[in-house]
């Protein structure tokens, strides 16, 4: 009696495992890229935690949160003319310096500036913990790139910031340090109480003004709250003319029609208590995108006052003055 043949696999066989083994590999690369993710927040929720504690520290030792204006050393570029050691006074926004327009727009690196503040009141070592691999040095026009394909979304210039310490999140980039005097929207149509047409960016503002008599809606804070012997008339002293700290919300998104990328200036909170609070911008590197975001405490979410400028229904006209619609004034940008 002949032996049977050895039985091998069918061709539907093999695609079945084929199919079986591709579905185990995207779930393992799945559940391996969430770990992943999972663990840098973690990590930036532990970095975060350090520096809220530098910042209750400093409330208590010093009795007030740090000043609008941080001291730092200038940088060494032409137009503004710096000498040696020269200081200029930054303001501390987590937003954007747009003195050299939209497309060399730069992040202002607020954690930097954070960190000096601390040393000029000796409360440095309050960071101490903080790992060595996280800390960096960081001139605040690095680009902004969007993780998906690689591409720059704003690409910046050296310019009005000298290169300083900075934090780094768990993907690599600078947490956000947000001032009570830089909170919300800090806009020209936020200061008007207008709102700002869907898909469009705000208006840059001075962010603080040459003196009491030039303090208008262009500017965000009086020239009082300069810091002892800086000027705000001149450009060496405050090197950064305009701000801005806008919100990008996903109906914008959909409706862009600004110049440059849609991406946000910032995540658009308000401090809660007069007490700044710091955050991550999370693994898509854009802080108007909130659930990305990475966070301890919690800022008041931004209402964003915006202008649609598609035709009015006749329906609405018709029950206008009646209905309960506001409508914009000769500064509309429709």
């Amino acid at each position: 009696m002949g032996r049977e043949r050895a039985r091998g696999f069918t061709l539907i066989e093999l695609l079945v495992a084929i199919a079986i083994i591709s579905l185990l590999i995207t779930i393992v690369t799945t559940v391996g890229a969430a770990a992943i993710s999972g663990g840098r927040a973690r990590q930036t929720q532990d970095t975060i935690r350090t520096v809220d504690s530098a910042v209750a520290t400093y409330l208590n030792d010093v009795g007030t949160i740090p000043p609008a204006f941080i001291a730092g050393f200038a940088p060494d570029v032409t137009p503004p003319f710096f000498e040696g050691d020269d200081t200029a006074a930054y303001p501390l926004i987590d937003g954007v310096d747009l003195t050299r327009g939209e497309q060399d727009r730069t992040v202002v690196n607020s954690i930097g500036l954070f960190m000096r503040a601390l040393d000029e009141v000796g409360l440095g070592e309050t960071l101490s913990s903080v790992p060595a691999e996280v800390l960096t040095r960081w001139d605040g026009d690095g680009n902004l790139v969007d993780e998906a394909n690689g591409t720059v979304l704003a690409q910046g210039t050296p310019g009005t910031q000298a290169e300083m310490r900075t934090i780094l999140d768990g993907w690599g980039r600078p947490l956000r340090f947000v001032h009570p005097a830089w909170d919300g929207l800090v806009t020209f149509e936020d200061n008007q109480g207008n709102a700002r047409g869907i898909g469009m960016m705000g208006t840059s503002v001075t962010p603080i003004a040459q003196d009491d008599a030039s303090f208008t809606e262009n500017t965000w804070l009086s020239a009082r709250k300069a810091p002892l012997g800086y000027d705000p008339s001149v450009d060496t002293d405050f090197p950064i003319r305009l701000v801005r700290r806008d919100f990008i919300s996903e109906q914008d998104r959909t409706n862009w029609s600004g110049t440059g990328a849609p991406i946000g200036d910032s995540d658009g909170g308000y401090a809660v208590g007069n007490v700044p609070y710091i955050y991550s911008a999370g693994k898509d590197g854009d802080p108007s995108t909130l659930d990305g975001n990475v966070y301890t405490v919690e800022p008041r979410r931004p209402v964003i006052p915006t202008f649609d400028c598609s035709p009015v229904p006749a329906t609405v006209l018709a029950e206008w003055p009646s209905g309960p619609f506001r409508i914009r004034t000769a500064d509309s940008t429709c």
